[in-house]
């Protein structure tokens, strides 16, 4: 791993100015970031914004109190003023005595592993060839037949650079750019509704964009996929979940996993640790070293050493998500606060062999509001998608929901397809669920 040694002297000073005014532990998060994003709307450029930051957010123990403080005046001044007022400010807090940087030990086996989350010729990319990307896009959307309202076309780009250092001896750095281009497009249909659909596609490096034409092409064809949507009748049926969607639900259950849920007895996870929590298809993979993950890092927000860990093992529920502060409410080990790139391992079978095994059900491409109830482990949401009939997609369906209790859910989950969503921190296939409950008409 590359560092900035600007950077590096600035947090020293910072840690120091903090010591000298009698702070026991310090932790200085030194973060820039630069971002650009075009939009056209019907064929004329609409927006573009660009933007460039650079901040401090300061972590104080004094006293065996804890405060943060954040600030983007990064001339030396004021820095160190500002970290002169926040040192006393901190002594007015009440003690709390499970609050305090990590143990050096937990810094220990950092991964050296080129993450690859760095395009080097960020600064390269030039307004035009972002103008271009936004324009094929919009291209693609316009070539598929249909009587489109409008197309919301775009690109968007960044460069990101932070520096984590503590006081007991942690220091990080990380470098890393993205890039994105899509579309949202709205079309007519004969019943009144306006349906729309949008598609983006993304990459750590600008040369692995995948293509903007075919991204075009996907937002309309999701678009007019939602024209003469109806309903179902209730019932237990089917439920096939999209690969890019299904990581909603997922993230809804890890909701329960936190330290918080579980300290303060909000978790329907409590003391499930090793216990089967869902069939035997389900493994969950938190994997921070992932080369070129959209969540890839070399250590968590506590300075902890990343590791990919199972959440879930063939159903069984193998970790929580317990950061430094919980772990010591809790008593235990901390293993991390927060996920990063979440991965269902991929089965065998592409969406269409798993499709055509199913006479009846519901395919869903939208996961629409809804809400789960981390404590009871219930959750309900709004749907639409397509009926499964004879193994095919038949009608578009909409205002519907599907209800259930996670506890239940994930051991009906009864096949994983080979075809994860790429555009996300969250890579989870196509997923086959038996027997859910389905409220339409």
């Amino acid at each position: 791993m590359s560092s900035n040694p600007t950077m590096e002297k600035l947090a020293d000073q910072i840690i120091d100015w903090a010591r000298k005014e009698g702070a026991s532990e310090v932790a200085v998060d030194l973060a820039k970031s630069r971002f650009i994003e075009l939009e056209r709307r019907d064929g004329q450029l609409e927006k573009i914004r660009e933007a460039s930051s650079a901040g401090l957010n300061l972590a104080l123990y004094v006293d065996g109190r804890y405060s943060s403080h954040s600030t983007n005046d990064m001339r030396p001044e004021a820095l160190e003023a500002f970290v002169k007022r926040a040192v006393p400010m901190t002594r007015l807090l009440s003690v709390d005595p499970f609050q305090g940087l990590a143990e050096p030990v937990l810094y220990e086996g950092r991964s050296d592993v080129d993450l690859q989350i760095l395009d080097s010729k960020h600064s390269d990319v030039t307004p035009e060839a972002r103008q271009a990307i936004a324009t094929q896009v919009e291209e693609g959307a316009r070539s598929v037949k249909a009587d489109i309202i409008s197309v919301t076309s775009g690109y968007y780009d960044s460069f990101n650079e932070n520096l984590k250092v503590h006081s007991n001896g942690f220091s990080g750095y990380e470098e890393s750019s993205d890039f994105w281009c899509g579309a949202d497009v709205s079309v007519n249909d004969p019943s009144g509704k306006k349906p729309s659909g949008w598609d983006w596609v993304g990459s750590r490096t600008f040369d692995a964009l995948p293509s903007p034409f075919a991204s075009g092409v996907e937002s309309t064809k999701r678009a007019t996929s939602r024209i003469g949507q109806t309903q179902l009748p209730s019932g237990t049926m089917t439920v096939v979940l999209e690969n890019r969607i299904a990581g909603g639900l997922l993230r809804h259950l890890l909701r329960a996993a936190q330290g918080a849920a579980l300290q303060q007895k909000q978790s329907f996870l409590l003391d499930k640790l090793d216990q089967k929590l869902g069939s035997e298809v389900f493994t969950l993979i938190d994997d921070p070293l992932k080369v070129k993950g959209f969540a890839s890092k070399h250590f968590d927000r506590d300075g902890i050493s990343a590791k990919a860990r199972n959440l879930i093992e063939a159903g069984v529920l193998r970790s929580f998500l317990i950061d430094v502060y919980y772990g010591r409410k809790l008593g235990v080990t901390p293993t991390g606060g927060g996920t990063s790139n979440l991965v269902v391992p991929p089965g065998k079978r592409s969406f269409d062999e798993l499709l055509a095994d199913i006479p009846s059900g519901v395919f869903v491409t939208s996961l629409l509001g809804g809400n789960s109830d981390t404590t009871r482990g219930d959750f309900s949401h709004g749907i639409s998608g397509f009926a499964i009939e004879n193994g095919t997609l038949g009608a578009p369906i909409g205002e519907m929901n599907i209800a259930g209790n996670h506890t239940t859910f994930w051991n009906q989950l009864v096949e994983v397809g080979n075809d994860p969503y790429l555009y996300t921190s969250t890579l989870t296939p196509t997923l086959v669920f038996e027997g859910v409950s389905v409220s339409g008409a």
